[in-house]
């Protein structure tokens, strides 16, 4: 009895077919997520710094609109390093938002009142790299919160 040699041209070809779009996926994904916690994770960094150099500045009540302005630049000046096509460095100013606390922690419009100094960045839009970024969320929000010491 003689067995014969059966070639398997293409066995190798059908079974990368079969298995490469998997891969390809779970790459990508992989790579999605972490370019989206790499964007939150500055912005999170940028809103800390500029919450911890809004508690520093003083005479706050005579100049709070450019104490928030000097705010709001600094979060924006520390986003510049966010990858391009991400999330766009130049709206996070735009999406910066300042409040403040009294000492119950309940909001007041007034300066002279402040216990709480609040920054935080809403609706910050994240576009995702690739198309498979469906379960990528598409935007990112944080804030920060320190006691104002007078």
């Amino acid at each position: 009895m003689s067995f014969k040699k059966h070639h398997k041209k293409g066995q190798a070809m059908v079974e990368f077919a079969l298995i490469a779009p998997l891969f390809f996926v779970l790459v990508f994904g992989m790579i999605d997520w972490g370019m989206y916690f790499f964007s939150t994770i500055i912005i999170e960094t940028s809103v800390r710094d500029a919450c911890r150099y809004g508690i520093t500045l003083a005479d706050w009540a005579s100049n709070e609109t450019t104490r928030e302005q000097e705010i709001q630049d600094m979060v924006k000046d520390r986003c510049q390093h966010l990858l391009p096509g991400t999330a766009n460095p130049a709206s996070v100013g735009n999406n910066t938002v300042i409040s403040y606390l009294d000492a119950d922690r309940d909001p007041t419009g007034m300066v002279n009142q402040m216990e709480y100094l609040v920054v935080s960045v809403v609706n910050q839009p994240y576009t995702s790299i690739s198309p498979l970024g469906a379960s990528v969320p598409n935007v990112i929000g944080t804030s920060a919160t320190l006691k104002y010491e007078r």
